[in-house]
This record gives C-alpha cells, structure tokens and sequence, in this order.
C-alpha cells in the first residue's frame, strides 16, 4: 500500500498539493493532499478506494470524483468503460484516481471555486 501512495506524490507535487493528513486504522485508511484552495482525499477500505474533492473554504462539502466529472460534463456514463475495465467494484485504483484528477485538474478547479450553487446542482444530479 505505502508504494501504492508513493507512485501518486509526484503528480499531486507537481499541481502543488502536499500530504495533510495520514490515518491507518488497519483496513480502513485515509490520505488526504491539499494545495492552497483544494483537497484531495482518498479513503481505503478493504481493498479499495474512494475518491472525494472539495475545497479548504468549505471542507464539510466534499464531493464523489467522477460523480462531480459527470456532473460537470453532464454525462452519467463519463468513464464507466475505464473502471468496468479496472473490475474493482466500481472504483479506481489510487493511481488512476489521481491521473484521473491530474487531467481534469483545471475544470475541478474553476467549478469548486466558482460555483456558488454547486452543492444544490450536484445533489440534483446525483439524486435523479
């Protein structure tokens, strides 16, 4: 698992986030990255991850990863072949979580920043 991590803090170095928070509770463990605006944070449970997004402003806020890509491309189906083909129960692996970020890095953030009435469309979307 700890290489798992190592591989993705280049990536994150390079959008200028850094470590935040570490905790391991055996099973169950969270890592979280932030820059000056934004969080990253990926939650392990036995054997695999999630992926939530949000920013510092407003932490009690934080949205699914690829659900917010589908909000934002108003596209249900947005990379659904790429975590069938990953087969890890509807879920990417660590890595692919923050290629997946790294990519759509700009969009993310011009959203969360800006969006004042995110959190209300979001549900919307995610809710029907």
């Amino acid at each position: 698992m700890k290489s798992e991590v190592e591989k993705i803090i280049l990536p994150l170095k390079e959008l200028d986030f850094k470590l935040t928070k570490e905790w391991d509770g055996g099973m169950h463990k969270v890592f979280e990255w932030s820059n000056q605006d934004h969080f990253l944070r990926l939650v392990y449970d036995r054997g695999y991850y999630d992926c939530e997004v949000g920013t510092l402003t407003n932490q009690t806020n934080s949205y699914d990863l690829v659900q917010l890509l589908r909000f934002l491309r108003k596209d249900r189906a947005y990379y659904r072949k790429e975590i069938e083909a990953v087969n890890l129960m509807n879920t990417l692996t660590i890595t692919g979580y923050v290629e997946l970020f790294k990519l759509n890095f700009q969009a993310l953030n011009d959203e969360l920043l800006s969006n004042n009435n995110l959190n209300v469309e979001y549900a919307r979307f995610v809710n029907n």
